[in-house]
């Protein structure tokens, strides 16, 4: 008897205790009649710390205050015992439902994302979206500390380091690099400048969203955290380890600002889902919000991949996106008006599928005129007859990819152009004929080591200029770099590496979840004409290369060392808007590990094995070729771990700034 009162008496003292003596344990939040507010229904008699009420089914909320002892990152979890709706929680008058709306059910519930959480008195608001009429009861209403918060908002200044005579490095902090998902070279802008100050955006390797600013020529980043995406298993597909999302380079991160200094925000959840946000005041990172009438349509949220933000001379915004998937989805195009602050559909579809195939596009180029300027190339579907014969080479990779095509519009999206001025018809397809045939700059057949998404710029003229990844000749089929640009008659297509090493792309590699030996390449171009691709080889132990050539650029390209350690799987991210005011080029440093790629189908065969046992074999001779295939792709989705330089740290992000004046 002695034994159960003294335990009943220590769990009432640590029910009080964690408050005061263990701030990690969790925080009751106090549902008593004295402490709670509500509204838009009727409260009936309960016993503390319950809240039992009853709703009409109309809106209604109600409201606790709470008290922090030591700020950090927070999650919350509460029983509800009766009733069932759809509701939003606000911490402070914020909004945070950045994953999903709230579904509650009788049981445990608790918020996807986790709040960072300032020491003090705080205010929680719960608002109904759809509560269902009838008798609602919560019960232990809990904040949890995490046991590893990073913090909200970090000033961290380090110091640079001089490199060489003409680069300096400056550490950034944590970043993922277990993959290449924060230089995936398909991401809009990891680093963008506007008046006076350089902005990051990047995963935390603990999974959290990251935007960082600081001022030119300082070492001073501040960092907000936005805990958008959280460790908990309930985030993800299938169980597995926590940092499962961020082994997948699809989910990266697309950034942008519009003319009035709106910071814009779009990314994949683990979920699949796209999530879009918005500074709730120009150029400031730490206050950020779920804007009304997003960025795509609830049914279409998880068909979406591939955002890029285009902005204008207006100061509005283009947004393209792939609905759909690899080899069967279309490009739309919205549009986003600063004045107003909304988006709006410009054109659906804007570059069509036929059915077996899909358009990816590489990096946007708008020029000082305001002339946006579009190149794309298709990803065919293996019910494609071309891609069934390119599947026969042996060695072939790269395999689906076909064509490089041109689009540009000189009044901000509303009409198309080829390159000789005739309007396109919208959509753009790939197969029709007349206005709506999409203009085909570079003849690429499948299985030519072409790989989609590439970078782009402009020169002094304001004319685009590409750069891409493919193979040489048919014989050596060894992948080099290549630069293709408007010369104001003509397109122009030039090699520009001389590779020897004929580089070897895995099953993995080949569905873009692991990086490949030889990088995708980007450009820039210098105010004195000269272009300068980026790039990275495994040929030379992955240091990154650039490649650079004065106009006309028909003589051998010089190669130049930027970082002569090794870079891993790097892809190019740099600082556009940096470039073109001062001729500095600052690319995002990181270490790309590429740890075991396991995208955890749970015992299921990866999707490319699933694709080629339902596929039908239609055509006589076609049933050993996709036998062959199927043995090429046998296997998991396992990537070597690449070594990468030691003087890099692990999950550590850097700026390279690299003074171009002093290599040319």
């Amino acid at each position: 008897m002695k034994s159960a009162i003294c335990c009943f008496l220590f769990l009432q003292v640590a029910l009080v205790w964690p408050v005061y003596a263990q701030p990690n344990l969790p925080l009751e939040v106090p549902l008593s009649e004295e402490t709670v507010m509500l509204g838009g229904a009727s409260r009936l008699p309960d016993t503390f710390p319950s809240l039992r009420f009853s709703a009409d089914g109309g809106e209604c909320w109600f409201s606790a205050p709470f008290n922090v002892p030591e700020a950090g990152i927070y999650q919350f979890r509460w029983l509800q015992q009766e009733g069932e709706g759809i509701w939003d929680l606000l911490v402070d008058g914020e909004l945070y439902r950045p994953l999903t709306s709230l579904v509650l059910k009788n049981g445990e519930n608790f918020l996807p994302a986790s709040v960072f959480l300032d020491e003090g008195r705080h205010s929680l608001i719960f608002r109904s979206r759809g509560a269902k009429p009838g008798i609602y009861q919560w019960r232990s209403l809990r904040i949890e500390k995490q046991a590893r918060a990073p913090e909200r908002f970090v000033d961290t200044k380090k110091e640079w380091e001089t490199l060489n005579g003409h680069s300096r490095k400056l550490e950034i902090g944590e970043m993922f690099g277990g993959s290449y998902i924060n230089v995936n070279i398909a991401r809009d802008r990891a680093l963008f400048s506007r008046n006076g100050h350089q902005y990051i955006s990047y995963y935390h390797p603990e999974g959290y969203l990251v935007v960082g600013r600081r001022k030119h020529g300082s070492a001073h980043f501040e960092k907000y955290w936005i805990p958008i995406v959280g460790l908990k298993a309930p985030l993800f597909r299938r169980p597995g380890p926590p940092d499962l999302f961020l082994a997948d380079p699809h989910y990266f991160i697309s950034m942008q600002t519009d003319g009035n200094g709106f910071i814009h925000l779009a990314f994949t959840t683990p979920s699949g889902t796209l999530k879009y946000l918005r500074s709730a005041v120009p150029d400031e990172i730490s206050r950020w919000e779920l804007p009304e009438g997003p960025l795509a349509a609830a049914a279409d949220e998880t068909k979406v991949t591939y955002v890029q933000f285009i902005p204008l001379k207006s100061g509005d915004l283009l947004a393209t996106y792939r609905v759909g998937k690899a080899g069967d989805g279309y490009t739309r195009l919205m549009r986003y008006e600063a004045a107003e602050r909304r988006w709006s559909v410009l054109h659906s579809p804007f570059i069509t599928d036929d059915g077996c195939s899909s358009p990816y596009h590489g990096r946007s180029v708008v020029t000082p005129d305001g002339t946006v300027h579009l190149a794309w190339t298709w990803r065919l579907s293996v019910f494609d007859p071309e891609e069934a014969k390119a599947m026969a080479r042996k060695g072939f990779s790269g395999f689906s990819n076909r064509n490089i095509c041109y689009a540009r519009s000189e009044d901000e999206g509303r009409t198309w152009l080829r390159s000789d001025g005739t309007p396109y018809g919208l959509p753009i397809d790939r197969r029709s004929n007349g206005a709506h045939r999409a203009e085909v700059l570079v003849e690429i057949l499948p299985g030519e080591s072409f790989f989609n998404h590439y970078g782009a710029d402009y020169d002094p003229s304001g004319r685009p200029h590409f750069t891409y990844t493919r193979w040489n000749d048919p014989r050596q089929r060894i992948a080099q770099q290549w630069h293709l640009f408007w010369d104001g008659r003509e397109w122009k297509n030039q090699q520009v590496t001389r590779y020897v090493r004929r580089f070897r792309w895995t099953k993995a590699q080949q569905h873009g979840r692991a990086a490949t030996e030889l990088t995708r390449p980007s450009i820039v171009v210098a105010d004195d004409g000269a272009a300068i691709v980026i790039s990275r080889s495994a040929e030379f132990g992955d240091p990154i290369e650039l490649y650079w050539a004065r106009a006309p650029y028909d003589g051998p390209w010089k190669r130049v060392v930027a970082y002569p350690g090794s870079v891993g799987g790097w892809e190019p991210q740099m600082d556009l808007d940096l470039w073109h005011q001062t001729g500095r080029l600052d690319l995002l440093l990181l270490a790309v590990t590429d740890r075991t790629v396991h995208q955890d189908y749970a015992g299921e065969d990866p999707p490319v094995q699933q694709l080629f046992r339902h596929l039908r074999f239609d055509s006589p001779g076609l049933k050993g070729k996709i036998r062959t295939v199927r043995n090429f792709f046998r296997g998991d989705f396992d990537v070597k771990v690449r070594t990468t330089d030691e003087t890099l740290k692990v999950n550590t992000g850097y700026l390279l700034e690299i003074d171009y004046r002093m290599i040319r």
